[in-house]
């Protein structure tokens, strides 16, 4: 079953530290897309990062930055 949610405010985060602070997001099929409003270029290149929103969190299977838009992909059961 396909699904979409998005929003306006999330982070990717490595452990407890912040890799990213995104803008406007979409996940649709897990499939994350979204623009970066601050990068860490270090932070975002560590594994494992975690897809953060309302105090929840997805494991991030794959992850791709360039020029700030992000894509990747969300393991379900987050």
């Amino acid at each position: 079953m396909a699904y979409r949610v998005q929003g306006q405010a999330a982070e990717l985060r490595w452990g407890y530290y912040r890799a990213a602070t995104l803008g406007r997001w979409t996940i649709e099929d897990q499939v994350l897309r979204a623009t970066a409003t601050d990068v860490d270029t270090f932070r975002v290149a560590q594994r494992p990062l975690d897809f953060v929103v309302g105090g929840r969190r997805w494991p991030l299977e794959t992850l791709e930055v360039v020029d700030h838009r992000v894509t990747g992909r969300v393991r379900s059961g987050g």
